[in-house]
């Protein structure tokens, strides 16, 4: 009981980290890899990235597993299976949709984003979204170079889209209805 209530106490707590604006992170991400010399790179970038929407993650993923059939899983460790063989060989293939529905939209989240980009990025790791913000400049606006930009930048999310549409579509409604 007292580990349920310390339980609950984590998840509202990376609940409440999650609901907090990016920029709220952003400046002890720059004071911590200004000092660890990792401004401007793609491993500072990416370890942003996985910290800002591991709460994201956690979140949805935890709702996609608590939505497993409990029978299944224990007539797996009835049978023998160790934990991590009843987690490697039925859970995750069970909450496979849940798996690819939580990655499109934490890829989205990640790829839209931009402030965080804006302040730890420079020259050499600069994202697709900082690059077209670049096209504004003193003397005028590239508008077709940025639709053009734009145009590029949505074209990988639609075409992840459209291939993982139908896991996407399962994640979302599995655990709507209970039979």
């Amino acid at each position: 009981r007292n580990q349920n209530k310390v339980n609950q106490g984590i998840l509202i707590w990376v609940l409440i980290s999650r609901l907090a604006p990016a920029m709220t992170y952003v400046i002890p991400f720059f004071v911590i890899f200004s000092y660890f010399k990792m401004i401007d790179t793609h491993f500072g970038l990416v370890l942003t990235y996985a910290v800002f929407n591991l709460p994201l993650v956690i979140w949805l993923m935890r709702s996609f597993f608590l939505e497993l059939p409990s029978e299944t899983l224990e007539a797996a460790k009835i049978d023998g299976a160790s934990t991590f063989q009843i987690f490697r060989i039925i859970a995750i293939p069970l909450a496979s949709p849940g798996i690819v529905s939580t990655g499109i939209i934490t890829f989205v989240v990640a790829w839209n984003e931009f402030i965080i980009a804006l302040v730890l990025t420079r020259r050499h790791a600069v994202t697709a979204q900082i690059g077209i913000g670049n096209l504004q400049k003193f003397e005028g606006t590239e508008w077709g170079q940025m639709a053009a930009g734009a145009i590029v930048l949505i074209l990988p999310a639609m075409i992840i889209a459209i291939f993982i549409s139908k896991y996407f579509v399962q994640g979302l409604t599995s655990g709507a209805t209970k039979g």
